[in-house]
Parts: structure tokens; sequence; C-alpha cells
């Protein structure tokens, strides 16, 4: 059956649903977002079977734990992804940073590691840190490592998942990995088994508090390119529940550009070979 759908949405719909993506995850969007919303809205409500933007709207604002919410929001936020996206900051990480982390521990002999990239998308950015440790720890084979990669889209975790891959994603792969780690498919470009088995991806919201609580003993934290997009109030629930998440001396990694001294003082600012990072003291 075709579902004819009231729309364009009203200029008083869409800041009602704005209204509601904020308090439910923790989402500024401008008036920028409003052609993009309103499309999402139409996709969803044609799926649905939902005539008018009332309906629809009751349904997100009741839904059960939110399971509409998270349906659409999936692609919303949708990014230019590829792997080894901040090359300098990736080199870094692994020739500066881990280095100070896991000798000590290796000469302990406390073999773990634990990551959390917290806003994980079709999975490129988690894949690209386990290709990194796979390369720059010589024993990583006895070490116990953990990578949690997490996003609100089901559909780009479900893609991450299959770990399968356009040409464009593996644009910017260092000389040799390819051939190290990439199989070509009929559908693309099939990431090794050896680096999908040291990723664990599950559905999370950054702004779910209850959610949050579940993270911890992190060693670091990958947040980069989402904080943008939420509202002064979800960044500092966000950055709280990240802090928390880290064990001390655990690090936390954002985008280019992103800064989050305005939002609270509780970590410490390294300046690491001309990047920054936070560090939890």
């Amino acid at each position: 059956m075709t579902v004819t759908v009231n729309l364009p949405l009203q200029k008083t719909e869409l800041d009602q649903l704005k209204d509601l993506l904020h308090q439910t995850a923790g989402l500024l969007l401008s008036g920028e977002w409003d052609e993009k919303l309103a499309t999402r809205v139409a996709e969803r409500m044609a799926r649905l079977g939902i005539r008018s933007f009332e309906e629809y709207y009751h349904l997100l604002y009741l839904s059960a734990n939110k399971t509409e919410v998270f349906c659409f929001v999936e692609g919303l936020l949708s990014a230019e992804n590829y792997f080894f996206k901040n090359r300098a900051q990736l080199r870094g990480f692994a020739e500066l940073v881990l280095p100070a982390i896991i000798t000590p521990r290796r000469e302990l002999d406390e073999k773990k590691l634990r990551i959390w990239d917290a806003a994980c998308a079709g999975g490129e950015e988690p894949y690209t840190l386990a290709m990194l440790l796979r390369e720059s720890i010589e024993d990583i084979d006895t070490w116990q490592v953990t990578i949690v990669a997490t996003d609100i889209d089901r559909s780009a975790l479900q893609r991450a998942e299959t770990g399968v891959y356009s040409e464009h994603s593996l644009s910017k792969l260092p000389e040799g990995y390819r051939e190290k780690y990439f199989t070509e498919t009929d559908g693309g470009w099939q990431i090794a088994e050896q680096i999908r088995k040291m990723v664990t991806f599950k559905q999370l919201n950054l702004v779910d508090r209850f959610a949050l609580r579940e993270q911890r003993l992190f060693d670091f934290v990958f947040c980069r390119g989402v904080l943008p997009y939420f509202s002064a109030p979800a960044q500092k629930k966000v950055v709280g529940g990240i802090y928390d998440a880290l064990v001390p001396g655990g690090y936390l990694f954002l985008g280019e550009s992103e800064s989050i001294g305005h939002i609270t003082a509780a970590f410490e600012l390294d300046n690491i070979d001309g990047f920054l990072c936070y560090k939890k003291p």
C-alpha cells in the first residue's frame, strides 16, 4: 500500500521534533538540519504506514526504550569515514602514547589493554585501532586486548560487524595494509578475521547515563567527531561519563579542532609532538 505523507513539515513541527531529539539523544540541531530532518521523517512514516506527523511524533515520544528514536537517528549524523582518518593523531597514539602504557605493563606481566571507541559509525575507526595495535605491539598475541565500539546507529553497527568496505574507505590506508588485512570480494573489501575478532560492537546512546555507567576501566577512549552535535548539557554529561570510564592515567582522543576545555577542567591537556589529547590524572 502506498502511503501519502503530509510534508513538508511546519517550523513548529520541526522545532517540536528537534526538542524531542535534544531530550532523548542530546542532539542540538540548527535550522540547517531542517531539510534532512523532514526527509528522515518522511522515510520513517512511509516505512511504518503513518499518515500524519502528529501520529509519528506520538510514536517517537512514547516508543518503548526509545527504539523509534534510535531508528530515526540512524544515518542522520553520517559523516565521511575511512580507515586511518586523522593519521597524525593516530601516529602519535601508536608511537608515543601507547608505548608509555604498555611498556611498564609488560615488565609487570600485566598484559591487559582496554579501548573504547565511543562513536564508531561503520567501524573504520575501531578496526584502524585494531590494526595499529597489531602493528605496534610485537607480542600482541600474548595480550588480553579489548576494543569496545559503540554507536547509536544500528544500521552502521551492522555494516561494521559485516566488515566489508568500499574502495573509498580504504583510500588512506598505509602502504601494505590492504594486502595484509583485506581480501577483495564481490561486495567490496573484507577485513581480516584476526582484526574483526579484536572488536566488539554494541549500540549505545551516549547521553544515556545508565548505559554510560557500564563503560569502565578503559585505558583509551576515542570520541572523535560527535561532541559538536550535542548541546552543552549533553556534552557535559558525555564527557563526565568518559572521565568515569577511564582508568587513572587513561587518555581521551577527540576529533580535529575539538576541545573540552570549556566543558570540564578534570582532564590534563597533553601536547604530544604537536597533537593534543586529554589525560585523566
